[in-house]
């Protein structure tokens, strides 16, 4: 019962965070779990199998008090910080033994559904579920280039989840092929092409390569160049990262010019902290937050513990090497959307921190350990 029962609350809770963040239920889902994991902490004998909460904890502290001394977003500052807060739910998916794998594909699902109910909110002229998607979350509606001409796109902030939902259901079925597990696949494959994200799609591409190469070592070399030379020559990827007329990436490569132009010894080492402003070229004003995320990172915490922070969440415990289980799939996942990342603002969020939670979940092999509460 207790097992079920926090299924669903962390299903209710990565639903919410994924589709409408800035509603108060996911907020109030997670005061339920923390109370109920301290109750199990009280009751129960819980083993602790990973420090990197309380590792990103101290490094965000640094940063959040470090900020103090310069100009920063005090929204943002306080944002990222009480953020971390949610890392901490890993201790009450170990307790409660949550399929995090389960919890991916349900809240893709979730994702999926609201992702159609927006597009149809476009089409069909419909403001009142357009307006509740823009007030209590993030959505992007209307045409944009991907390489190979303009074409319409819609998507949810929480969208990046779907490359894990894509991951886990492609990983069952070269295991298992069933309707289930095909019919949602095949969603959230639709789902990730009208979004029409470059760093998804690719993203995708690559776990594709990974998991065939596991497989069919010779076989998918040959589809991964295939693959590789079709999509260069087709769909002109580099042309879409780097094309300057292209409004994203104008600013993008601004951004990046603005942050060699803010760079010095001292700040590149230590950072400015959490929420810091800095003038971005590409807006043509301060700003505390771009979609360079990696170069964010350094602006916030330096380049020493901007490497260590991704040291704590790739390396949750060096009990458990992650490139050891089960064939390196979840490290590799992992590794990919933080590459993803470093381009898009879909790390240091909630959706983020979600995906955190479901790679330390399965490295810390959580689902399949006895049962700690029945």
């Amino acid at each position: 019962m207790y097992h079920k029962s926090a299924f669903f609350f962390v299903v209710l809770y990565c639903g919410f965070s994924l589709v409408l963040p800035i509603m108060f239920v996911n907020k109030l889902i997670f005061m339920c779990m923390l109370l109920m994991l301290l109750l199990g902490m009280a009751f129960f004998k819980v083993k602790i199998y990973t420090y990197s909460p309380l590792i990103i904890l101290v490094f965000f502290l640094y940063s959040f008090l470090l900020s103090t001394g310069f100009v920063y977003s005090e929204t943002l500052r306080l944002q990222l910080m009480l953020l971390t807060t949610s890392l901490f739910l890993i201790y009450y998916i170990k307790l409660s033994n949550v399929n995090m794998d389960e919890v991916a594909v349900v809240s893709g699902g979730i994702m999926c559904i609201s992702t159609l109910i927006l597009i149809y909110s476009v089409v069909y002229n419909k403001p009142s579920l357009y307006n509740l998607f823009e007030a209590y979350g993030s959505i992007a509606a209307g045409e944009r280039d991907v390489g190979n001409g303009v074409q319409e796109f819609f998507r949810l902030g929480g969208l990046p989840f779907l490359f894990i939902t894509f991951s886990v259901l492609i990983r069952r079925l070269l295991i298992k092929i069933d309707i289930y597990n095909s019919s949602l696949l095949l969603l959230t494959s639709a789902c990730i092409i009208v979004s029409s994200t470059r760093s998804i799609l690719i993203g995708c591409f690559l776990i594709l390569t990974f998991l065939f190469a596991r497989k069919y070592k010779i076989l998918s070399t040959y589809l991964f160049v295939i693959g590789f030379v079709y999509v260069f020559i087709f769909f002109n990827p580099l042309g879409g990262f780097f094309d300057t007329n292209d409004f994203g990436n104008s600013i993008k490569l601004k951004d990046a010019g603005s942050f060699v132009d803010w760079a010095n010894l001292t700040n590149i080492l230590f950072g400015e902290g959490l929420g810091s402003l800095y003038h971005s070229a590409g807006r043509g004003y301060l700003v505390a937050q771009t979609e360079i995320t990696l170069l964010d990172n350094i602006r916030y915490f330096g380049v020493i513990i901007t490497f260590l922070l991704y040291l704590a969440i790739l390396f949750p415990s060096l009990r458990y090497l992650p490139f050891k289980v089960d064939g390196g799939f979840y490290f590799a996942v992992m590794c990919i959307y933080i590459l993803m990342s470093l381009t898009n603002p879909m790390l240091f969020n909630s959706f983020g921190f979600i995906v955190i939670l479901w790679y330390w979940s399965n490295v810390l092999n959580v689902k399949n350990e006895k049962r700690i509460l029945k």
